[in-house]
């Protein structure tokens, strides 16, 4: 039976390269998984994005020491490929969302849509298509921006993201009410608008 780091080498090619989504104070890197001998090259990264937090939606791939060394904290949410999350592991990932980004000021008090977080926490899945792209969309639906909103922002960074069903429990998801920002539900999801548009004419142009 072949170890795990195999499997995942012919599905590699898919989504070698990192998708960083930043919207306001929130920031996250999507990535496939690591494996023990590519993990140097994505620490180097992570340390350039200022990665606090990694998220490993799928199961074990690399151990997890060489990133604690740095610094970086691992959390294990781990549900199967194509399915998506049960309530208590989105809970338990926006509990990492609202320990990392909550206390880092209003975007209200905020002039630039395009300013840099300190933090970005990065969350891999296999190919990084699924799983991960899915926890990521659920942060900026709580946060505020619009469900499909939220599906075509990422997929403008990732292409091939998300399967139908997890678009369907995308759309279906009922955002948690959150005040952390100081700011309206309303105010925010405008800013959101914003950026989505914002982006979405860039990628047009």
């Amino acid at each position: 039976m072949a170890h795990s780091s195999e499997r995942i080498s012919p599905r590699s090619y898919l989504s070698r390269s990192f998708s960083y989504i930043k919207c306001k104070n929130l920031a996250f890197l999507i990535c496939d998984a690591p494996t023990s001998s590519t993990l140097p090259r994505f620490i180097k990264e992570f340390e350039r994005l200022h990665v606090t937090d990694i998220v490993r939606a799928c199961e074990p791939t690399y151990s997890a020491e060489a990133l604690q060394d740095v610094g970086i904290r691992v959390h294990d949410l781990s549900f199967p490929d194509g399915s998506v999350p049960n309530p208590q592991l989105i809970e338990n990932f926006l509990s990492i969302v609202s320990d990392r980004f909550d206390n880092l000021g209003s975007p209200s008090s905020q002039s630039s849509d395009d300013m840099s977080p300190t933090s970005t926490i990065a969350v891999h899945c296999i190919a990084g298509l699924g799983r991960a792209p899915l926890l990521v969309a659920i942060a900026l639906i709580t946060y505020g921006m619009l469900p499909l909103d939220a599906v075509e922002y990422i997929r403008s960074f990732r292409r091939g993201a998300f399967n139908n069903r997890q678009i369907q429990f995308i759309d279906e998801y009922k955002r948690q009410k959150k005040s952390s920002f100081g700011i309206s539900g309303a105010s925010l999801r405008q800013s959101f608008s914003r950026i989505f548009k914002k982006k979405m004419e860039l990628a047009a142009s």
